[in-house]
């Protein structure tokens, strides 16, 4: 979440719901592509030990917290 959301608790409207859906879904693309750029880097091995497996879990975490956010939705005034 945003800095506001933080200080202020989290987003209040339909419009603020669907900002932050946007932003973790958007967070979750640039997670999968980090992913496969470490698998592509383990398989290359150069030099440096890389460890894809730290992606899954938090890629999975975002999605669940855009699942919350979702059903958070249907009950948040326009």
């Amino acid at each position: 979440m945003g800095l506001l959301s933080i200080l202020f608790g989290g987003p209040k409207t339909k419009s603020e719901y669907d900002r932050e859906i946007a932003r973790l879904q958007g967070e979750v693309e640039r997670l999968k592509a980090n992913y496969a750029q470490a698998k592509e880097w383990q398989k290359r091995k150069n030099g440096v030990n890389y460890n894809p497996s730290q992606y899954p879990p938090m890629i999975a975490k975002t999605k669940a917290k855009i699942a919350q956010l979702k059903a958070e939705r249907k009950n948040a005034p326009k």
